[in-house]
């Protein structure tokens, strides 16, 4: 809901969430107010073409690797895997930038995978120049931390590529960074973004960590780090806000005036306290990732909202009334004297609310079944990539390791997540983890 009243103009457009991809929602937004007289409906296309996208990208993954020589039934595993996990499904239609993220970066490990096994093929089509380049920009543009990605790919590709070929993709690789940065520059000098609201989201885990050793040890700190404490995200707030298995509700209260500030004596007691409680820290980053690499006893979080249930089931609309700051802009609501033509506030929801718990237990129950399961927690995955790297080494098989570094870096920055056992955090491995499974057993891009 925040994207889209950011995109549509409500709130100006920043680099809180990928700009880009937050420009083109409210683009959608837009054009469905205009010519629909209706935000929802416009949100609502957005979404069926984000649909299109990601059963196109699941099917050209598949037709690629069905390519491959290698065991039937593992290719009906795969098939099935892909095309009935309810999961997936559900997430295909959702605003989650997560998904196109998936798409971009399914795009850009096809594309490793026919310059690692067929190098010659990809090397003599100009097209698979520009289909990388937009695979590349489009990870680079939807996430900070898949900037990561993108590095380790890169660099990782260049080696795993055959010697006669590195010189072309060493020149691929400079023009992948060129573009990305060119094209982001372009469009931030076009779109013209604020800063990020959020600045010191990368610090959450550090925050909390803190945080966690002042809740359960505060007289290890004196009186002039209890006040630093106070100023940075307050103690009252710790004492109640308190979530081992999420640090939003610390992150959120973080003092941005403040902070900037004390920055450094941050940092300083943060490292203090680390010597001081190992453990605490320690078990501070394990409440917030263990399922993340290890199969967690819970089914993986999901949650589904409703723009029409957010925007009228309360006495304001979601816009109007939560206007957090004066930048805030109703000019379409006063344009239009509406955002969806027909909707009424304190609509009752009830029937609609019975459908969709209906469904979710219907997927809930699945992910909760036994064996079935395990393929619906990120912990399961990563075991697999585990197994899958200690193979690849028994075999010797040098081809998959730039994609089992890939892999790798999503499960490692995981490992760092603000909450545990979330499934959009987790999505990626399990849309990139299964891929290297067919792939073991194959060194050659042999056609059927």
């Amino acid at each position: 809901m925040y994207c889209i009243k950011e995109g549509i103009g409500v709130l100006p457009l920043s680099n809180s969430h990928p700009y880009l991809y937050i420009y083109t929602v409210g683009l959608f937004g837009k054009l469905g107010l205009k010519y629909f007289s209706s935000v929802g409906i416009g949100i609502g296309i957005f979404n069926f073409i984000n649909l299109i996208f990601t059963s196109i990208v699941y099917s050209l993954l598949l037709y690629k690797l069905f390519e491959f020589k290698f065991n039937k039934k593992l290719k009906i595993a795969l098939y099935f895997y892909f095309c009935v996990n309810p999961y997936f499904i559900v997430y295909s239609f959702t605003l989650y930038k997560d998904v196109i993220l998936g798409n971009f970066l399914l795009l850009f490990v096809l594309l490793m995978i026919e310059m690692i096994y067929n190098p010659k093929i990809f090397f003599s089509k100009n097209i698979s120049i520009i289909y990388f380049l937009i695979s590349v920009f489009g990870v680079f543009m939807l996430h900070r931390k898949a900037i990561i990605y993108v590095i380790v790919g890169l660099v990782f590709l260049l080696f795993g590529t055959q010697k006669k070929y590195r010189i072309n993709t060493l020149t691929l690789i400079f023009l992948s960074i060129i573009f990305c940065f060119s094209a982001n520059k372009i469009t931030k000098s076009i779109l013209k973004p604020l800063e990020s609201s959020m600045k010191y989201d990368y610090l959450s885990t550090r925050f909390q960590q803190l945080a966690s050793v002042a809740k359960y040890h505060p007289e290890s700190f004196s009186e002039n780090e209890l006040k630093l404490c106070d100023k940075i995200f307050g103690l009252e707030k710790i004492k109640n806000d308190f979530d081992p298995y999420c640090a939003d509700p610390i992150k959120n209260h973080i003092r941005e005036d403040n902070f900037k500030d004390l920055k450094n004596d941050f940092f300083k007691l943060w490292f203090k306290m680390y010597l001081k409680h190992p453990k605490t820290n320690i078990d501070a980053i394990l409440n917030l990732s263990l399922s993340y690499f290890y199969p967690y006893k819970f089914r993986e979080g999901m949650w589904i909202g409703d723009y029409y249930e957010h925007m009228y089931e309360t006495k304001t609309d979601w816009f109007t009334f939560k206007t957090f700051d004066k930048t805030s802009n109703l000019q379409l609501k006063e344009k239009y004297g509406y955002f969806d033509k027909g909707w009424n506030q304190n609509t009752d929801f009830k029937e609609i609310n019975k459908l969709k718990k209906t469904t979710t237990n219907i997927i809930y129950s699945i992910a909760s079944y036994p064996v079935i399961s395990s393929f619906l927690k990120a912990g399961f995955a990563t075991w697999l990539l585990i197994l899958s790297i200690g193979y690849s080494i028994l075999k010797r098989n040098k081809k998959i390791r730039p994609l089992i570094y890939l892999c790798l870096s999503i499960v490692l920055t995981c490992i760092y997540s603000p909450i545990v056992n979330y499934y959009r955090y987790s999505y990626l491995i399990f849309i990139t983890v299964p891929i290297l499974i067919p792939l073991l057993f194959v060194n050659s891009y042999k056609k059927e």
